[in-house]
């Protein structure tokens, strides 16, 4: 496999030959087809975040290279939490349907996770993405062109960003990309955005007061990943140049200082509150492991994962 050639077509024409702008409406008949085309997703986001990601936005070294580290070191894996998401939709869903925010993705993991377990079991999803990151806009535009599922696309930030009511919102890991002020925001905007009756289904990881933030990555750990990327992408028929400038561009990612300022379980409960939230399941899950491309995947993770589930009245 070689990646694409960036001096190639202009960027519209690039996004034409692999599918239209936003995907055509789901068939009458229920499709179960949820496979990822993940190869050459990850191509598509490694040859054109440098040209689709808002340079005052500074995601691009996050979007150009997700999908690779999530293809060749996590072999794929999709973000944690399918089971928990797949439950919650199923009691939501009407009439074998459910419109389903999106509230921000890194790239295609969330909606191929909510996807392979909806329509196993005769759902089919119609999804809301709101994203501020054409980058990601596009690699879902393309994934919906391929499995055939319905998807609306918002290039917006999402404290602004209304759209038609929605049965759930899914949120994945997302409240830690904004600063403590906005947090309210975005809570609000996902509050708005939700029927009565509907929920806000989030997996996120959430500090405790005893609590203590994750360590800087390790030089050695960083070097331990690369290698395990290296040897994937060689086995994949990477050219040497190719394989060159990922390992180039992850580590320049791996390199980047780590956020902390995260949010705790009772600023999340105050801020459902605020917004007329209310909490009607909550989980916590204590694990080692991580796909995200951000997390010291080799270090213990100490901070848990909570599955929060809270119901707009």
């Amino acid at each position: 496999m070689a990646l694409e050639n960036k001096n190639g077509p202009a960027k519209e024409d690039a996004i034409a030959m692999n599918g239209p702008r936003e995907s055509p409406p789901a068939g009458q008949r229920l499709s179960i087809y949820t496979d990822e085309p993940l190869t050459q997703l990850a191509r598509f986001s490694f040859d054109w975040a440098e040209v689709l990601c808002d340079p005052s936005h500074g995601c691009m070294p996050y979007h150009r290279t997700w999908s690779m580290i999530r293809l060749l070191e996590s072999k794929g894996a999709k973000p944690a939490g399918g089971g928990f998401f797949g439950r919650e939709l199923a009691a939501v869903a009407q009439e074998g349907r459910c419109r389903i925010l999106l509230s921000g993705a890194a790239d295609t993991g969330l909606a191929a996770m909510v996807l392979g377990q909806t329509r196993p079991v005769g759902i089919e999803p119609e999804f809301v993405l709101i994203d501020r990151c054409e980058t990601t806009v596009e690699q879902n535009r393309l994934f919906a062109r391929s499995a055939g599922f319905a998807l609306e696309t918002h290039r917006a930030d999402i404290r602004g960003c209304d759209c038609a009511p929605v049965q759930a919102v899914v949120a994945h890991s997302v409240l830690n990309f904004f600063d403590r002020s906005a947090r309210q925001q975005v809570v609000n905007s996902w509050a708005r955005s939700l029927k009565p009756g509907g929920r806000l289904l989030l997996s996120q990881r959430l500090l405790s007061e005893k609590d203590q933030p994750r360590g800087p990555r390790g030089s050695a750990e960083i070097g331990r990943r690369l290698s395990t990327i290296e040897k994937a992408a060689v086995a994949a028929h990477f050219p040497a140049a190719a394989v060159a400038e990922l390992k180039t561009a992850v580590e320049a990612l791996w390199g980047e200082p780590l956020h902390e300022d995260r949010t705790t379980y009772s600023d999340l409960a105050d801020m459902l509150k605020q917004s007329n939230l209310t909490i009607v399941g909550s989980e916590q899950h204590h694990t080692g492991k991580s796909v995200s491309p951000l997390a010291a995947a080799d270090s213990v993770q100490t901070i848990p994962r909570y599955e929060i589930v809270a119901v707009r009245m």
